[in-house]
């Protein structure tokens, strides 16, 4: 995998692991064990990717405290970057945060529904 599609990857993680209102530590121990098992020395430093794995979520949270927007177009461009199998791969890994915290919020599933249903329009 790519450095720019782990980026992808890692940020919708993190995305979903904020949609319910907060960051699980489970959640995020699980995203942080995911990025270690794809990153490669080539992709430089861990730290300075995160910063900027950091940067683009906070981007997408709204600071009044209301939801995520969902629908936005940025995200499903995001999306249509990916090749099949890191959306595949994606899918999977927003499965696992949903169950990382043993509690599946409805805007967790919302937003799993509209990964799945980009995937499947491909």
């Amino acid at each position: 995998m790519k450095r720019d599609a782990l980026m992808k990857i890692v940020f919708y993680a993190f995305i979903m692991s904020g949609i319910d209102g907060h960051m699980d530590d489970d959640e995020t121990d699980l995203i942080k064990q995911f990025t270690h098992s794809h990153w490669k020395e080539e992709f430089g430093s861990i730290e300075v990717f995160y910063v900027q794995v950091e940067k683009e979520v906070l981007q997408y949270f709204v600071p009044d405290g209301k939801d995520l927007p969902i629908e936005c177009d940025a995200l499903n461009d995001i999306l249509s970057e990916l090749t099949i199998s890191e959306e595949l791969i994606l899918i999977k890994l927003l499965k696992d945060v949903m169950m990382a915290d043993d509690i599946i919020e409805p805007a967790e599933l919302e937003f799993l529904q509209k990964v799945e249903t980009h995937l499947e329009s491909r």
